[in-house]
């Protein structure tokens, strides 16, 4: 069993190496034959009529690179037949909001960004905005206002309203090396302070209360409020009947 196992690891390491170099040379060859047919000057139909032509094989390289010359030919027929398509399309689209009928600016993700809201910092509040780590930043266009944060990425809109007022003219944006990603961060325009309980010395006077005086209870029920003891009540009854006999 355990030699059965080390051929088939033995064979899967071969594909895998078989793959590679097969990926590589595919990939090598579209290249070479895109210089073929994507030639900008060329005519549209000379370019298409060069690319049906060129040399292809059956891996998942080739087919990939045929599916997307095949929609961007179906694409270039479309607007052959109807060359005002995407002016259409323009006009049918209602026009995006980006403030509501009060001033308010409006939460807008037109460009699908991933975004991290972090305003647990006392002082400042962080936007991470998740870019594609190979666009470049000429394709980013980015502006913070007061009350909201607006991006551009490729022309789409992300927008952003922040819980409060921030310093817009001191935000700082960096960019990160690894991951691509923009943060944003702004200062807050009234900084929350720390809540430290302070007890000031005249409230705590008056927190600490004087002894009290010495109550006399004598004085407090009348002598002749309190009512006689039991036994003086039942002696006077039994003389009132003693003198009733007699």
């Amino acid at each position: 069993m355990k030699d059965l196992e080390e051929k088939i690891a033995q064979q899967e390491a071969e594909y895998e190496r078989l793959r590679a170099e097969d990926k590589k040379r595919a990939l090598e060859e579209i290249e070479e034959n895109r210089r073929e047919y994507e030639d900008v000057e060329m005519d549209s139909k000379e370019a298409r009529r060069r690319f049906y032509k060129s040399s292809s094989r059956h891996t998942p390289e080739y087919r990939l690179e045929m599916s997307r010359k095949a929609a961007e030919y179906e694409d270039a027929d479309e607007k052959d037949k109807n060359p005002f398509r995407d002016d259409e399309e323009k006009k049918k689209r209602p026009p995006r909001r980006l403030f509501d009928d009060g001033g308010r600016a409006m939460n807008v993700n037109e460009a699908n960004l991933d975004f991290d809201y972090d305003d647990s910092d006392s002082e400042v509040i962080k936007v991470t905005l998740h870019i594609f780590k190979h666009l470049e930043l000429s394709s980013l266009d980015l502006d913070v206002e007061p009350t909201f944060l607006r991006a551009k990425v490729k022309g789409k809109v992300f927008q952003m309203r922040f819980l409060e007022e921030v310093n817009s003219d001191s935000a700082e944006a960096a960019r990160s090396q690894a991951t691509g990603h923009v943060v944003v961060t702004v200062p807050k325009s009234r900084p929350s302070k720390a809540f430290k309980p302070v007890i000031e010395e005249e409230k705590a006077k008056k927190v600490i209360k004087e002894p009290s005086k010495v109550v006399d209870i004598r004085n407090i029920v009348k002598y002749e409020d309190v009512p006689p003891p039991l036994e003086s009540v039942l002696d006077f009854e039994e003389a009132e009947n003693e003198d009733e006999e007699d």
